[in-house]
C-alpha cells in the first residue's frame, strides 16, 4: 500500500509543478505603431502567434498570456509596406514599430521635395532668357 501513496504523492508534485512553471512563464508584449514621421497609425493589423488586434487611435496594441519563446510579428495597415519582425520573448516586452509609407506602390522615402531644384532651375532659364530679350 506504500508504493501507492508515494506514486499518488509523486503525481501530485509533479503536477503541481508543471502548472507553476507554466504559470509563470506568460508574458505580455506590447508597443505602438507609427509611420517614419513619428505619427501613430490607427487601426493597423498586428498578428502575433496565431491571433492579430488592431491598433487603437494612438497607435497602441496589446498581447498577454505570451509563453517564452520566439515568435515573428506581423504587421499591415492600407497605404504601407507590411513590416515582418522576428521577436524573442522571455519576458513583457514593448516593442515600437514603424512602417514605410506607399506611393503608387513604391515605398517614400522623405528626400525632400522631388524636381524642387529643376523647377528652381527652369524659373531661372525662365528670367535669363527675358532679360536677354530685353536688351
Amino acid at each position: 500500500m506504500r508504493p501507492k501513496v508515494l506514486y499518488v504523492f509523486a503525481v501530485f508534485i509533479l503536477s503541481f509543478l508543471l502548472l507553476v512553471n507554466t504559470a509563470s512563464a506568460t508574458n505580455t508584449l506590447n508597443g505602438t505603431i507609427n509611420n517614419t514621421y513619428g505619427i501613430n497609425i490607427q487601426n493597423a493589423r498586428i498578428d502575433f502567434n496565431g491571433s492579430y488586434v488592431i491598433s487603437t487611435s494612438d497607435g497602441y496594441y496589446s498581447f498577454s498570456n505570451i509563453q517564452n519563446g520566439s515568435y515573428i510579428i506581423l504587421v499591415r495597415q492600407i497605404g504601407y509596406n507590411n513590416k515582418s519582425q522576428s521577436v524573442s520573448i522571455s519576458d513583457n516586452k514593448t516593442l515600437n514599430l514603424t512602417l514605410l509609407e506607399k506611393m503608387g506602390g513604391m515605398p517614400v522615402e522623405d528626400k525632400g521635395i522631388p524636381g524642387f531644384e529643376r523647377i528652381f532651375a527652369i524659373i531661372g532659364l525662365l528670367i535669363i532668357y527675358m532679360l536677354r530679350r530685353k536688351k
